[in-house]
């Protein structure tokens, strides 16, 4: 614990608002986008609008480092200190959202009851990522860039995939950023989202959050191993909560107070 407190003191910065954050989350100003893409695949139709609040993500992957400074371990496949984490479940994201944040000193996101999770979502710990919110990251926010890909229509600028990858992760960062200085948001690993997959809705939606119970997990941003028409923006997959692999791991968000 010593060492995790340690590790995160060296990363705070001050945010505004009397509000301390790590200095890997970037602040991302809410708006009203349209998600999904009625061009694309089924799972993707139809595009319809949503708001978003404001929120803070991280500008990395979870990466090797910070996840086994705060769970005292690394189930990755690949291993390396800036590698990201990956071979973790949905519960697995979860748990590392609870226990960083108690590192922290903030009140858990998620209550663990057996396979259930209750998200307070007025906490201003640390959590997964709607799908909306995820979507509107990549697309840049409020800037709703309409590249194929996060950050550029073309995929070697910004994304590890099956055909330059060498078959294996990468350090986070080594691509280029999007146009709000998030990397890898198309490409290196998928990204496990707090949403049940279901078919999207036709109507607008305030701050959607997903269905309140499925069966799959919704993944989001193409990874290592997949060619690159899985790493386009709107395109979306699901797993069981329990599933995990070497090209699936997550990205961190939290309210803004």
């Amino acid at each position: 614990m010593k060492r995790s407190i340690l590790f995160f003191l060296s990363l705070f910065l001050l945010a505004g608002c009397g509000e301390s954050v790590p200095d890997y989350m970037v602040k991302i100003e809410g708006g009203t986008f349209k998600i999904g893409n009625n061009g694309g695949r089924k799972e993707e139709r139809p595009a319809h609008r949503v708001t978003v609040n404001d929120f803070y993500i991280s500008k990395f992957e979870v990466y090797q480092a910070l996840y086994d400074s705060i769970m005292n371990k690394n189930p990755s496949h690949f291993k390396g200190s800036k590698l990201p984490v990956e071979t973790v479940t949905w519960f697995d994201a979860i748990e590392f959202c609870n226990a960083l944040s108690q590192a922290e000193g903030l009140s858990p996101a998620y209550a663990i009851n057996s396979q259930r999770i209750i998200w307070d979502k007025t906490s201003l710990g640390y959590r997964l990522p709607t799908e909306a919110e995820w979507e509107f990251a990549a697309k840049g926010g409020k800037n709703d860039i309409t590249s194929t890909f996060s950050g550029s229509n073309d995929i070697n600028d910004i994304a590890w995939h099956i055909k330059n990858s060498s078959l294996k992760t990468h350090n986070v960062g080594e691509k280029s950023a999007n146009e709000l200085g998030l990397y890898d948001m198309s490409g290196n690993v998928l990204e496990w989202i707090w949403d049940w997959y279901s078919d999207y809705p036709e109507k607008y939606v305030n701050n959607p959050k997903g269905p309140f119970e499925g069966d799959k997990k919704v993944l989001r941003g193409g990874a290592w191993n997949v060619n690159h028409s899985k790493h386009r923006i709107n395109f979306r997959t699901s797993e069981e909560t329990g599933f995990k692999k070497n090209s699936i791991g997550f990205r961190i968000v939290k309210n803004v107070k």
